[in-house]
């Protein structure tokens, strides 16, 4: 009977003391900018044993460093309800032990580099924030989702190069990407997009690896697989890199469309028909370059498409082209177009 009571004891002892260091490792503060150091010594926590960290109120570049050097176990940091409409550049560059943050209510840019090299999986991002900057997510390896708010409109250079776990993204806005934002993203597999199809193609990409679906290849719109693509009447252009990489297996163009840019379907491998509207007058470089399985092109235009080194890659014995008939030997004359002709019955 004593020993049992011992046992017990020591179990209680143990569960108490287990209750006491995770209470004293999950903190909650109210602070000033620039007071965050004597919030702490006033009531006596130790940073270096936090791993659980709320803030309200307001924080300056000098309270985010102290965060950063002395705080070597903290993995959460939830700083939602103070009121910085910003950051420091390089706030969090270079963390290697914060794995969930979830950013300022208030906040409007995540700035250059601010996580840059860190070990951030989980990142709340706000729904005021318009922009991204250069390099803010860069080689931040352990991320695997994220969600970018309709707020967004500018996503910066290099953003989240390196990235190699991300493999799903939510957006829904019109954005413009800077070069090689999504750079080396190899483990996307899917791109989910809450606006319309019209809105993503008003979308600038700066080149292939600024978008992210030349690496995710599937995009739903509103959570519906786009396997079929009808660009909406209301587009014009198709700008460049609009589609490029696309898992889809046809493409219908619209009458209203007048050109393709250059890259737009690159690498659509999975592209077996387009049907190309009859006001297109121009298809830039590339705009079908390594759509292999494409064994269909209709042009509906009795004046064919001007185009610069568009169906290089695909083998004209496998892929048929279908013209109006008026429109015969104008295609014929044409260098691009005329070996995909067949005269078979």
């Amino acid at each position: 009977m004593k020993k049992r009571l011992i046992i017990i004891f020591i179990a209680t002892i143990s569960i108490f003391s287990t209750w006491a260091a995770e209470n004293k490792e999950k903190i909650f503060l109210q602070t000033e900018a620039g007071k965050l150091t004597a919030t702490f010594i006033s009531q006596k926590h130790n940073p270096r044993e936090i791993t659980h960290l709320t803030i309200e109120g307001n924080l300056n570049e000098s309270d985010f460093l102290f965060i950063k050097e002395n705080m070597p176990n903290l993995h959460f940091l939830d700083i939602s309800n103070t009121t910085n409409t910003t950051l420091p550049t390089y706030v969090f560059a270079n963390n290697r032990t914060l794995t969930t943050i979830i950013l300022p209510n208030s906040l409007t840019i995540i700035p250059s580099a601010a996580f840059m090299n860190s070990r951030i999986e989980s990142i709340t991002i706000p729904s005021m924030v318009n922009t991204i900057g250069d390099y803010a997510f860069q080689n931040c390896t352990s991320l695997i989702s994220i969600s970018l708010p309709q707020s967004i409109n500018s996503i910066g250079t290099y953003a989240f190069e390196n990235c190699y776990s991300l493999s799903s993204i939510s957006m829904g806005s019109i954005i413009t990407y800077g070069d090689y934002s999504f750079e080396d993203c190899n483990a996307l597999k899917e791109i989910r997009y809450t606006c319309e199809l019209s809105d993503w193609c008003k979308q600038t990409f700066s080149n292939l690896s600024s978008n992210p679906l030349y690496y995710a290849h599937n995009l739903y719109i509103n959570n519906i697989h786009i396997d079929t693509l009808t660009i909406p009447e209301n587009i014009i252009r198709i700008d460049k890199y609009t589609f490029a990489g696309l898992n889809c297996l046809s493409v219908i163009i619209p009458h209203t469309t007048t050109s393709i840019g250059n890259n737009a379907f690159y690498n659509c491998n999975l592209l077996q028909n387009i049907h190309i509207g009859n006001q297109v007058k121009y298809i830039e470089y590339n705009a079908f370059e390594r759509c292999d399985a494409l064994h269909s092109i209709t042009c509906t235009s009795p004046i064919p498409p001007l185009s610069n080194q568009t169906l290089t890659s695909i083998d004209p014995k496998t892929c048929k082209l279908t013209v109006p008939e008026e429109a015969l030997v104008n295609y014929f004359e044409s260098s691009t177009w005329s070996p995909f002709l067949s005269f078979e019955d």
